[in-house]
């Protein structure tokens, strides 16, 4: 009793002192329209504990969304920018071909390419390893291998209607010190001796052999190639990789698998293969041939990938590999650099463009949700609290100062409130910094993202001083009321032009968001960002049927009425005059938007589950695939098992050379028993055929 008479003495003084229109608030103003708030606040706050700590839930769960939805949804495109990449394999790796000779020579190699690495853009230099090197020459037609020994000028042939070309290869294997020798040793023969200075590059230039392309060409140590031009090798010894899965050979892919393809009739055979210069003969080789390519890899790797640094890198790599001015000045040459990377990227940036749209609907329409129902819960503290705070501005309290005792109390269930959830959300789903490798500075998505917890915490914060304000403001307001008929109804009209204007506008949004839905679909992939029509079409659609139900609302109600009236009792009368007065758009609202989303999330669920199997068959193609070696035995026990019905084998030969025409390539080749797969492929659902 003593806190509402000392509100209602601070109260008549703040209307005194309003009376007198003063400039701006003066110190007295301020501290009767605070006077006694924490108090009150205290007071009030005790008695609506139970209702005020259901808001603080309410709180702390909108805020664990806000914060959860855009942390873990930066975390699946991550992960997603991480797969593509690692799926791609060595396509997206860089590779940046230079020429040697000249400015540069063989033994420079490793140091060049150093400085190729430090001019890339930082966020390429970021996201990829130590560069691994090689130098390869132009292919060198054979015309003829001379043998070794006694008969050393007896020319040995190749096979028949077969004609072979090789190129000089020289291997800096990463982290060497730019020894061309460090990746492999001898197996035959021995490493060749310096030159003498005299000697100059005068003679043959003197190789080491892999023994695979020595198997093909049939030669050993000391036998000499002839080529077509002026150059002449000369086998120093057949030599073996130290480890064959050394990124190195991949540069050099001749050198350890050979290109052997057998003559046809219409044809000459083709034997390709790649022969490796030592480190003692790499002066004779370039002053010989002249000019050779440099080729430099950087491998890329695919954990320090960020699809928040998915965009600036595409960028970059598309920059860089049409116009590789910035690197070339490092080699004074012409530079060329090829990657798949920028492809890759931009197949995956479609992805999560249309998967952030996606989520960005489930989080407008689950923010909604939260919103409408601190409203609703706002709107309960306000009507249980609507006697106190119409006598306390009918005593003199100034709407401010009773917004303001309501503000002070919001604030702290909603500090709270976001404080506990974003705590849990953090701790279930990951801290601000980012989820990409530490190492790189290359960050998650969105971080942190503050906007849907902000409405969150606004929604909270805001509802319920505003409606406790409006709600003794109005209660104590007098309308002028026209005793004119044709003036009240000009009242009546405009009221009702301005809720129609409110209700088509709602309509046309509504309208739009389902249109734009139905031309563009939800898994928009047109525009950068998030589409703010598209995200906000629950919202719209939630808003619109509410519309339209208060609207209607009114023809079953007025028909009941009209039934009610034909019988006798007050009951029937009284429960319709009550319905027509019931329906609130608030609860409408918050009822629409959660049945909504509900609705729509089992169809999603429904839909990805169907699209998840029908993925499964598409990669598998049958219930079990088994890949690796498998023998007939093993097949046979197979068949035996119970429960298995059929079972189909086949073989598959990778890289495999194949000729069609006067050209021929490398293909995977897959060769099944079709009758044996027919009766696998009827078991598969939909009719599906597999791979």
């Amino acid at each position: 009793m003593r806190t509402d008479v000392t509100a209602r003495r601070d109260a008549s003084r703040g209307g005194q002192r309003g009376s007198r229109r003063l400039p701006a608030p003066s110190v007295r103003g301020i501290r009767g329209a605070t006077a006694m708030s924490v108090a009150i606040t205290r007071h009030r706050g005790w008695r609506d504990r139970w209702l005020l700590l259901s808001l603080l839930v309410l709180v702390a769960g909108g805020a664990f969304l806000a914060v959860a939805v855009p942390r873990a949804t930066g975390d699946v495109l991550d992960e997603g920018v991480r797969d593509a990449v690692r799926q791609a394999g060595d396509a997206v790796d860089l590779q940046v071909e230079f020429p040697v000779g000249g400015g540069v020579s063989l033994a420079e190699i490793p140091d060049v390419t150093t400085r190729l690495v430090t001019a890339l853009p930082p966020t390429l230099a970021a996201v990829t390893g130590q560069p691994t090197t090689a130098a390869t020459s132009d292919p060198l037609t054979v015309s003829g291998i001379r043998t070794s020994g006694a008969d050393r000028n007896r020319a040995r042939p190749l096979r028949a209607r077969t004609q072979a070309t090789l190129r000089l290869g020289v291997l800096a294997e990463k982290g060497s010190t730019g020894r061309a020798d460090a990746g492999y040793r001898y197996v035959e023969g021995r490493a060749p001796a310096p030159r003498d200075a005299d000697a100059g590059a005068d003679g043959p230039v003197r190789v080491a052999v892999p023994r695979e392309v020595a198997s093909l060409l049939r030669i050993g140590p000391g036998d000499r190639i002839s080529t077509r031009t002026v150059l002449e090798l000369q086998v120093s010894g057949i030599v073996e990789p130290v480890d064959p899965e050394a990124p190195g050979w991949d540069l050099l892919p001749t050198a350890l698998r050979p290109e052997d393809v057998p003559a046809s009739a219409d044809g000459l055979g083709q034997i390709n293969g790649t022969v490796l210069v030592p480190s003692t003969e790499l002066p004779a080789a370039q002053t010989t041939l002249g000019t050779m390519r440099a080729l430099a890899r950087l491998e890329v790797r695919p954990e320090r990938f960020a699809a928040a640094s998915a965009p600036r890198l595409r960028t970059d790599v598309s920059r860089l590999t049409a116009n590789p001015r910035e690197i070339a000045d490092v080699v004074g040459g012409t530079v060329s650099v090829r990657s798949s990377l920028a492809d890759v990227l931009t197949g995956h940036l479609d992805r999560a463009r249309a998967a952030s749209a996606q989520a960005s609907v489930w989080l407008a329409g689950i923010v909604g949700v939260v919103a409408v129902v601190l409203l609703l819960g706002a709107r309960l503290l306000v009507t249980r609290r609507r006697g106190l705070l119409v006598l306390e501005h009918a005593r003199g309290a100034s709407s401010t100062s009773i917004a303001l005792r309501l503000l002070l109390e919001s604030a702290v269930v909603t500090g709270l409130g976001c404080l506990a959830g974003t705590l849990a959300a953090l701790a279930l789903v990951g801290g601000p910094g980012g989820t990409a490798d530490a190492g790189t500075g290359l960050t998650g998505l969105t971080g942190l993202d503050w906007l849907p917890l902000a409405l969150v915490a606004g929604t909270g914060l805001l509802a319920a001083p505003v409606l406790g304000a409006c709600t003794a403001t109005r209660a104590l307001a007098h309308r002028a009321r026209a005793t004119d008929r044709r003036a009240r109804g000009r009242q009546r009209l405009q009221r009702g032009l301005r809720r129609v204007v409110v209700e088509v506008f709602v309509l046309a949004l509504a309208t739009s968001a389902v249109l734009a839905i139905r031309t563009r679909g939800i898994l928009q992939t047109r525009t950068d960002g998030i589409d703010p029509l598209l995200a906000a079409a629950p919202l719209l659609l939630a808003l619109a049927i509410t519309v339209v139900l208060l609207r209607i609302h009114p023809l079953p109600v007025r028909a009941l009425a009209a039934l009610a009236v034909r019988r006798r009792g007050v009951v029937p009368l009284l429960a319709t005059a009550r319905a027509g007065r019931a329906m609130a758009i608030v609860p409408l609202l918050a009822l629409a938007l959660a049945v909504g989303l509900g609705i729509a999330a089992g169809l999603i669920r429904g839909t990805v589950d169907e699209a998840q199997e029908l993925a499964a068959w598409e990669q598998v193609g049958a219930q079990v695939r088994i890949e690796g070696a498998v023998d007939e035995d093993d097949l046979r026990r197979l068949r035996e098992q119970p429960g298995v019905t059929h079972v189909a084998a086949g073989s598959m030969l990778g890289q495999t050379p194949v000729r069609y025409g006067d050209r021929y390539d490398r293909f995977t080749l897959i060769g099944v028993d079709s009758a044996e797969y027919d009766a696998v492929l009827a078991e598969t659902p939909l009719g599906y055929r597999g791979e």
